[in-house]
């Protein structure tokens, strides 16, 4: 994968200011994700691990009453897809400019970016980039949101570095209902094992 200047330069800093950063809040995911009704939904229960998001048709997920604000904040999460060939993270976020949803695995299992900018989801904007996710395995992702723009690490490298500046956000019709903070997954059986936030 092939990170550009600016986008590396980005991320140091960002994995350089961790030390200094307030404590993050651990959410209780039993109780914190409120399932939406997409029509066709896969269930969602808890086992050891945290959260299991069976395959829906196409979709299954919810929001999490937690208030963000569009920016100063980090998320941070663990999640893998358990099972299935497309997105096992679809992690809804507002920014300033409306809301963004952070793709890990989607349109067949490997590409990534975020959708909308400027009316281009994911697969067609300049965020998309591909990466393979093992089946089974646990990713950890840390997604942080300024003013500016939007930080991406995954496993504690720099993965994505999106710059919010001239740009518009939608979101695309399917995950609408994930907005303003949200997570899903998409004909994919999904685990999300721990979720944090800190407001920065």
């Amino acid at each position: 994968m092939k990170i550009s200047r600016p986008a590396l330069a980005a991320s140091v800093l960002l994995l350089a200011a961790c030390a200094h950063l307030p404590p993050a809040i651990e959410v209780d995911l039993a109780t914190a994700l409120i399932p939406c009704t997409f029509g066709g939904d896969g269930a969602i229960h808890g086992d050891k691990n945290g959260l299991v998001l069976e395959p829906g048709s196409p979709l299954t997920g919810g929001t999490f009453a937690i208030e963000l604000g569009d920016h100063g904040y980090e998320v941070e999460l663990v999640a893998a897809r358990l099972s299935g060939v497309d997105f096992f993270c679809g992690l809804t976020v507002p920014t300033t400019i409306g809301p963004l949803t952070l793709v890990l695995g989607g349109w067949g299992g490997a590409v990534c970016g975020l959708s909308c900018l400027d009316g281009k989801d994911a697969a067609q904007n300049d965020t998309r980039t591909l990466r393979h996710f093992a089946t089974g395995r646990d990713y950890r992702v840390v997604l942080r949101v300024t003013k500016s723009d939007v930080q991406v690490t995954i496993d504690d490298e720099p993965f994505l570095t999106a710059s919010l500046e001239g740009k518009s956000a939608t979101l695309r019709q399917e995950v609408e209902l994930t907005a303003p903070f949200g997570f899903s997954c998409y004909q994919t059986k999904a685990g999300l094992r721990s979720l944090r936030y800190r407001l920065l």
